[in-house]
């Protein structure tokens, strides 16, 4: 395999915002779904692309997102990006931009169902009230380096990228620092094609409030559906 080195510029977290929750008997009540967080990709020369691609077979960013804490160093969930859109109005050079994704409280990322409840699943009653990007120290790597040794096929589920809601569940709390590292991807092969580079900036959730919600003293979980399901076997952080 030809080997290649690709040092990325111009890439780091673009935006983020806390998602509120209307919530309540009468919906007058506010906790948080989460943090819905930007991602600038790196934009690459046309002839890297085209070297990539014709080359190394890649097709797309990799991207994994990873939650330290007090109590655990834990990966979320990964996405993959295709490194070209066929919508040119989106990205002049077809490359795309920008990425979006939702981190949501359990009790919203169940599913569709449950984030639409007036009373949240499993007595979630939690708002973000501090929130800030700093730089991550844990930056070691500055170049993503495609050698046969870096390749490796990925068991684990990777999620499609859409411009729709893209949701990872962080569990009964959102506290931590959340660091986001990309690589590149073949998704017909399920291949990872290069070493992770972490971006060189995190996201840290630095504390939560909890509140009464009125009228949802007795509320009860609704039954699971399978979907729901699914996430069974999420081990919550507290």
């Amino acid at each position: 395999m030809k080997r290649a080195f690709i040092t990325p510029v111009d890439w780091g977290i673009d935006d983020y915002r806390v998602e509120n929750w209307k919530v309540g008997k009468y919906l007058k009540d506010t906790v948080s779904k989460g943090v819905v967080v930007t991602l600038k990709l790196p934009i690459l020369r046309k002839e890297d692309l085209q070297e990539l691609v014709s080359d190394h077979g890649v097709d797309s960013w990799l991207i994994k997102i990873r939650r330290k804490n007090t109590y655990r160093n834990e990966v979320l969930g990964s996405v993959y990006i295709p490194l070209t859109t066929p919508d040119r109005k989106r990205a002049s050079s077809g490359q795309i931009r920008l990425a979006s994704f939702h981190i949501y409280y359990h009790a919203a990322a169940a599913s569709t169902r449950f984030e639409n409840l007036n009373c949240p699943a499993f007595n979630h009653t939690k708002s973000i009230k501090d929130i800030k990007t700093q730089e991550n120290t844990a930056v070691s790597f500055t170049k993503l380096s495609l050698t046969a040794s870096e390749e490796e096929i990925l068991n684990s589920k990777v999620e499609a990228f859409s411009y729709g809601n893209i949701i990872f569940s962080g569990g009964m709390s959102l506290l931590g620092d959340y660091q986001f590292e990309i690589a590149f991807y073949n998704h017909f092969n399920k291949t990872k094609k290069s070493n992770f580079l972490a971006y060189s900036d995190s996201l840290n959730v630095l504390s939560e409030s909890e509140s009464n919600i009125p009228g949802c003293e007795n509320a009860t979980i609704p039954e699971m559906d399978n979907e729901e399901k699914n996430f069974k076997s999420f081990k919550f952080g507290q």
